[in-house]
């Protein structure tokens, strides 16, 4: 999608700087590792399957058909989170009309699919990194998902038919636009979980990584 080379002019600001590094402590044991994985325009965040509290595994896995959860998710791989804008994930053939209107204060959708447990499993990606939270920060970070879908009268997540690009979507509560996008909703999620990141001003999935690897390299030398 186009829409964060689209947003760019329109946003028209800068980023404000990371938060600062020393916010963040030594990793303790026991700490969970989320895979940031950036591909064009868009990041998702790789949790562990095993790793998902009971109400995030209630809510995506029953909601989802098994069968579809076959084919996107390893047994021993990770589910992704990421957000989109509805009108381009659901087009049959998204293109410049769609990513124009995505900006208009469009619905959005969380997009929730598999990604293999190896690196080298994951196709065509841009970027690649990995940090490391508490249990405590992966549950804070996944009720940030959760609260945010919009749900039917049984209380189920509401889930939208068909895939996007591999991605099961759900309908979110927010909106997508040009000071909201899935990178600024991929960083407000890391906060939620505790890392020392801003989404202040991000536009491009590159300025996410920038700071997901900051992170990640005081976790390596902590």
């Amino acid at each position: 999608m186009a829409a964060a080379s689209l947003a760019a002019p329109a946003m028209g600001c800068a980023m404000a700087d990371p938060a600062p590094i020393s916010d963040l402590g030594p990793v303790p044991q026991g700490s969970i590792p989320l895979t940031l994985v950036s591909r064009e325009w868009h990041t998702d965040i790789g949790v562990p399957v095993h790793m998902l509290d009971a109400p995030t595994r209630e809510d995506w896995l029953n909601a989802v058909p098994r069968r579809d959860w076959s084919e996107i998710v390893p047994r021993d791989g990770r589910i992704t989170f990421g957000f989109g804008a509805k009108v381009f994930m659901t087009a049959a053939a998204p293109g410049v009309e769609e990513a124009l209107a995505a900006l208009m204060n469009a619905p959005g959708v969380v997009a929730v699919s598999g990604q293999p447990a190896r690196p080298e499993d994951l196709g065509e990606i841009d970027d690649l990194a990995e940090v490391k939270v508490t249990p405590e920060g992966l549950g804070r970070m996944l009720r940030f998902v959760r609260q945010q879908v919009e749900r039917d009268a049984a209380g189920r997540p509401s889930l939208l038919g068909g895939f996007f690009r591999g991605r099961k979507l759900f309908d979110s509560r927010l909106r997508y636009n040009t000071d909201f996008t899935c990178n600024t909703w991929t960083l407000q999620a890391l906060q939620a979980a505790g890392l020392p990141v801003r989404p202040d001003g991000v536009v491009w999935s590159r300025q996410v990584m920038r700071q997901v690897r900051r992170v990640a390299e005081h976790q390596a030398a902590a």
